[in-house]
């Protein structure tokens, strides 16, 4: 029998790092990694593959939309006739989830173990009264890991676990540093949603954008760059060579993370993902960008 997990959360909620958790922890067993990025080109299928070789990237929209959804049936599909014995799945932070039942009950020899969600102490309560997609991650949770509790005062803690338990009653939460959960938790999840939602025809309403960047570009002007445009923007992120060698972009909004890639320099494209649902505004930092640092923006590609 093979096993299914699914990990969702909006974005940075810190899905990759549980995701690497997981791949050590069931190294043991026969696995299948699948990552969803909504992006043209994936950043996280890189990163994993430096744990194991069996990852799947499925990218360019939402595992739970018409336009992927059948690349995902597939993948899990050949899973199950490769006796694999347990799958991961790292969905979009944009993505839906609340079909995953509906997707994966006519698959035999599947057994789905149930979804964890991650939610970001420091940005849930932005986002929970304002994003549809958030609450429906919440919404078909078995195990709610409200992550990055550090970053947060104890009562602002407290306040939001009471508003999370309010809202999902028969959810376990638990509040954690880093996605530093008792993987023992994850063994014995067991679903309790009842799905009958239907496939999604469209995704949400998104702006992606490709920005092909010099390889000569130090790597403090590529973070000037970006945050010309970062905080107007949902997401950024990628691998690209710089003059200062492999460099990994992961930004969230206003948090801007450009640092050192220690994988493989093969796995170093020249270019960057971009999703936004502001257009205007993030063309206007875009447009900034171009003029102020010509010789490094080559192209943005729409």
């Amino acid at each position: 029998m093979t096993e299914l997990i699914l990990l969702a959360g909006f974005l940075g909620a810190g899905k990759t790092t549980l995701m690497k958790r997981l791949i050590a922890h069931y190294q043991d067993k026969k696995l299948l990694v699948i990552v969803n990025e909504f992006g043209r080109r994936g950043s996280d299928g890189t990163l994993l593959r430096a744990l194991t070789d069996a990852v799947t990237e499925i990218c360019d929209g939402s595992i739970f939309c018409a336009c992927r959804v059948q690349e995902f049936e597939d993948a899990i599909k050949d899973a199950v006739t490769g006796q694999v014995e347990m799958v991961l799945v790292e969905s979009s932070g944009f993505s839906d989830p609340v079909s995953i039942r509906t997707i994966i009950d006519g698959i035999e020899g599947l057994h789905y173990k149930g979804c964890v969600t991650l939610a970001g102490a420091d940005s849930i309560n932005k986002v929970i009264n304002t994003s549809r997609i958030v609450t429906r991650q919440l919404s078909v949770s078995d195990l709610i890991l409200l992550n990055r509790i550090d970053t947060v005062s104890e009562a602002e803690q407290t306040e939001t676990l009471g508003m999370l338990a309010a809202r999902y009653p028969l959810t376990p939460i638990l509040p954690v540093t880093m996605s530093q959960v008792d993987l023992a938790l994850i063994d014995t999840l067991r679903p309790s949603y009842d799905d009958n939602a239907p496939i999604h025809d469209r995704d949400i309403s998104l702006r992606k954008l490709l920005m092909r960047v010099s390889q000569q570009v130090p790597r403090a002007a590529l973070t000037a760059m970006i945050r010309l445009f970062a905080e107007d923007s949902l997401r950024v992120k990628g691998i690209v060579e710089t003059k200062d060698g492999p460099t990994l972009v992961d930004c969230v909004g206003a948090m801007v993370q450009v640092s050192p890639y220690t994988g493989s320099p093969d796995n170093a494209y020249d270019a960057l993902n971009v999703l936004a649902s502001d257009v205007a505004d993030v063309d206007k930092g875009i447009r900034l960008a171009q003029t102020m640092y010509p010789q490094y923006l080559l192209e943005v590609i729409t």
